[in-house]
Order: structure tokens, then sequence, then C-alpha cells
């Protein structure tokens, strides 16, 4: 890989909707499958609903759950658990 794709590579993951997709991407994994499996199973199955409900129960769990969590681990441990620094800085 060169240099130039690197840094265009570097620039592509760095847009902030694919960071933000990162940071919630745990959340579609773990609510993807319960939501597939209560759609299928309904008495009308609609499927259709699995991207918005998939999405709103991921960003619900991020925002009251996953968030809140972050910020006692970082108020208890001393590491900052939303931030990451990047690599190189102290």
């Amino acid at each position: 890989m060169g240099a130039v794709s690197r840094c265009t590579l570097h620039r592509l993951l760095d847009l902030r909707p694919l960071v933000f997709i990162g940071k919630i991407s745990y959340g579609i994994y773990v609510w993807h499958f319960p939501i597939l499996w209560f759609l299928e199973r309904s008495a009308s199955p609609r499927l259709w609903l699995f991207w918005p409900a998939t999405i709103a129960a991921t960003l619900l769990s991020y925002y009251l759950l996953e968030r809140p969590c972050l910020r006692l681990k970082a108020k208890f441990s001393g590491v900052d658990g939303l931030h990451r620094r990047h690599r190189g800085q102290t």
C-alpha cells in the first residue's frame, strides 16, 4: 500500500459517520438477533421493521446504558472510557 492510499484510507475511516458506526457496532451485534427472532415469530411478520428497530434499540442502549457505564469506569479507574487517545499522545 502506498503512502497516498494509506492517507486516503485513514481519511475515509476517520469520517464521523463511520466512527459513530464503529462506536455502536457492538450494540448492533447484540440487538440484531433478538429483534430478528421476535419479528419472524410475530403473528404477522414485519421484517421491514428490522433495521429501524435494531438501530433504535442500539441507540437507546448506547446512550442509556453503555455511555453511562463508560463514564463510571472512567470515574473509578481513572481511564477515559469514552475517548481513547491516539497513539503517540501522552
